[in-house]
């Protein structure tokens, strides 16, 4: 018992030196703008809290415990927090996962907010799409786009310009659209069970489709988890690539433009790595064989290790070269690596959920696995092959680099 709690106590102690290492090298140390001030650049942040009161000439990428931006921002904002409030004016968009989500803000594009409790309030003018996932949501504002929710308990009020769609609505869920509320465009309610628009809401068209409470409940309950799984897990992964881009500057550079400029290349590599290491399990199998008849275990064990460390190795990091490629694509001339990157990983989790989703989907789930198949296997093989070019031509350079540095070196005399 006693050596089973060592080995607790050691794992955890690793943990919580490699996530100190990561805090310590991935964000910035300022995640503090006051009032009157400018932060030039994008204000990257994790720890206790980020606050903006003044005015961020970037994006604001944050993973806190608490996130306030009550000032102006020139870009997006990427927030994943326990508690976040947003206000001020945002000229990008504004992209939340948090436990409780408050909005008041002016912004200028889009708004997608998941978390347990989410409040936009009636100061709130969102110019493009708005699309909220969560336990409990209220809205109050103004949306000049399409409005989507996701959610057991909503209450609605303000001015909506375009169509709003509640959607997955059981019978233990909860809607109240409030007096004197405009939807200018048409209101699709999707549930279980029939409603009925009050008389004293203003609805350009109303549409009720009718769901199967037997195939839908369980789907939509599985479905959020596995997103805010998929989304907890894409915050540490980004985390681990941000310190490797502390680390390894000119590799992230090099490998998601790689991509863009030799896709041939990137995917043959990819596609000769495969090979390499089903040609290695079999070469490893065969190794144990010679090892139980001939050969000392030593042999088997290093060998072992080093195959088992280059396949974690092109399966934990394909999906970098991959993210910065989408990120390029993506991405104003101006943003930085870090925030393509983010880009990029929100993309692909963005493309896996809703391939998760379509697979609970009677009619499309066959379809919707084999998309997905090839979505994992085109991220592994072009991944892989920009990850092994570009680690060749950094040992390429530096080997060349070494020996330019020793022709340079006159021989001494004795």
């Amino acid at each position: 018992m006693k050596k089973k709690f060592r080995v607790f106590l050691s794992i955890l102690l690793v943990l919580i030196v490699g996530c100190g290492a990561v805090v310590a090298f991935a964000v910035e140390e300022k995640a503090l703008v006051k009032g009157g001030e400018s932060y030039s650049g994008d204000l990257i942040a994790a720890g206790d809290s980020a606050i903006n009161d003044g005015h961020v000439l970037g994006d604001i990428l944050v993973f806190t415990q608490s996130l306030q931006s009550r000032g102006r921002v020139d870009g997006d904002i990427w927030g994943f927090s326990y508690d976040a409030q947003v206000d001020g004016e945002i000229d990008g968009n504004v992209r939340l996962a948090a436990y409780d989500a408050k909005l008041s803000a002016t912004v200028a594009r889009n708004v997608m907010i998941i978390a347990t409790s989410i409040t936009i309030n009636q100061d709130a003018v969102i110019h493009r799409n708005l699309s909220l996932m969560g336990n409990k949501v209220m809205v109050m504002g103004k949306v000049e786009g399409r409005t989507d929710i996701h959610s057991l308990d909503i209450t609605l009020g303000g001015l909506y310009e375009g169509d709003v769609f509640i959607h997955d609505m059981t019978e233990d869920s909860k809607i109240n659209i409030l007096p004197g509320t405009v939807i200018k465009g048409k209101l699709t309610y999707e549930g279980v069970l029939a409603y009925q628009v009050p008389q004293d809401v203003e609805v350009g068209d109303y549409e009720y489709v009718k769901i199967n409470p037997v195939s839908k409940t369980p789907q939509t309950g599985y479905s959020i988890r596995s997103i805010i799984k998929q989304l907890v897990t894409v915050v540490f992964y980004y985390l681990i690539a941000l310190l490797l881009y502390k680390l390894f500057p000119r590799f992230f550079g090099r490998s998601g433009e790689f991509i863009a400029g030799k896709p041939l290349t990137a995917a043959g590599i990819g596609i000769a790595t495969l090979g390499s290491i089903i040609g290695g399990g079999l070469l490893l199998i065969l190794l144990f064989i010679l090892t139980i008849l001939i050969l000392k275990i030593k042999v088997f064990v290093y060998t072992g290790l080093a195959y088992v460390f280059f396949a974690a190795l092109t399966i934990a990091f394909a999906d970098i070269p991959v993210s910065l490629w989408l990120g390029n694509l993506m991405a104003r001339k101006n943003t930085t690596i870090p925030n393509r990157l983010a880009i990029g990983l929100i993309t692909i989790t963005a493309v896996k959920i809703a391939l998760d989703l379509l697979g609970y989907v009677p009619a499309l789930s066959v379809f919707a696995g084999i998309i997905a198949f090839l979505v994992n296997a085109f991220i592994w093989v072009m991944g892989t092959g920009a990850l092994l070019r570009v680690i060749f031509e950094i040992f390429k350079s530096a080997n060349a680099q070494a020996e330019a540095e020793a022709d340079e070196i006159e021989p001494v005399d004795f």
